[in-house]
């Protein structure tokens, strides 16, 4: 814990800010993405019953708990003198919150909203605190069920008060490659976009 409030403050004299964003390898078929962590119930009670039991809502070790360690760590950076600048509650967890129970509700995203209330304890007002949504799910979610629905499951959570800022993960290449071969980089001698004297 000591180490990462130091790896904090390093960064920060570097003139760095911080973001402490907390996040689960999934590992499944290969592919260790969080969005892939589901229930399989959706539309029913025993789905929120399901989600309770992943977040830990009755005070069981769960995706709560582990949320609120990490915000525990930032205090303690802000206790030393070097707050985060952002916290976030959890990235990338499509999976979860288009889930809903049998009234429609979306309990995973109810559990984020309270969670944001938990971390701003913790935390403090300085501290911004949002959740980073996968782009897929930052939109209207279309539900393949024949409702002809068109919902918007994150709408709660933007909208709670201990929410700054609407967050969505984005990974930006990170060369100017194009495709085929008759470009300036490819032209130039570089074999791909990921050759290591082109990055």
């Amino acid at each position: 814990d000591e180490s990462v409030q130091e790896g904090i403050a390093a960064l920060q004299e570097a003139g760095v800010a911080v973001t402490m964003s907390p996040f689960i390898l999934k590992d499944s078929d290969g592919f260790p993405w969080r969005g892939r962590i589901s229930v399989d119930n959706d539309g029913t009670a025993a789905a929120r019953s399901e989600i309770d039991d992943f977040v830990g809502v009755d005070g069981g070790f769960g995706f709560r708990l582990f949320i609120l360690h990490h915000a525990r760590l930032a205090a303690g950076s802000a206790a030393r003198g070097v707050p985060v600048e952002a916290f976030l509650i959890g990235s990338e967890m499509v999976g979860l919150t288009r889930v809903r129970d049998e009234t429609g509700a979306f309990p995973f995203v109810e559990a984020l909203a309270a969670l944001a209330a938990e971390v701003r304890a913790i935390v403090g007002p300085s501290v911004k605190i949002s959740y980073a949504a996968d782009w897929t799910e930052y939109g209207a979610y279309a539900p393949a069920d024949g409702s002809n629905d068109v919902l918007f499951p994150l709408d709660a959570l933007w909208a709670s008060p201990d929410i700054d800022f609407v967050g969505v993960d984005w990974y930006p290449p990170v060369g100017d490659w194009r495709d085929g071969d008759q470009h300036l980089d490819a032209l130039v001698g570089f074999e791909s976009a990921d050759d290591p004297s082109y990055l």
